[in-house]
């Protein structure tokens, strides 16, 4: 059986970036809004992680409810994406990395009557993981 849980938070902050028995970055510890979709099949566990797109940036900061916790601008986004990446790939946490196509993004979340905030990026990129990599 397939279970889908979907999380979202903000750049975890340095010192509590990931807790350390392969679990998804902590929400409660954060700055940033980063946006994260987790499969789970069975013992495995994949972290989707939203990746945007350069040319992309300033239309996600004008359609986003939340826009003031994103960051300015699309360098400093990478920068912390990169980052995350890494610490995750420390931590030993599988992590694929979901292309984010912003009107996909906003399509989906005007059909599910969803204002587009983190909480609806990170179910949108689980939805794109589950869709793309079906058990």
């Amino acid at each position: 059986m397939l279970s889908l849980t979907s999380v979202s938070g903000r750049r975890p902050a340095r010192s509590a970036a990931l807790n350390r028995r392969r679990e998804v970055p902590a929400a409660a510890e954060t700055r940033r809004s980063t946006d994260h979709g987790v499969l789970v099949s069975g013992s495995n566990l994949v972290t989707g992680f939203a990746w945007y797109r350069r040319e992309q940036w300033s239309r996600l900061r004008e359609v986003a409810s939340d826009r003031d916790k994103l960051d300015d601008s699309y360098a400093e986004w990478l920068a912390g994406a990169q980052k995350a990446l890494l610490e995750m790939a420390l931590a030993d946490v599988p992590v694929k990395r979901v292309d984010v196509d912003v009107d996909a993004l906003l399509r989906w979340c005007q059909a599910e009557g969803r204002p587009v905030d983190s909480a609806a990026r990170a179910a949108f990129v689980a939805d794109e993981l589950r869709r793309t990599h079906p058990t």
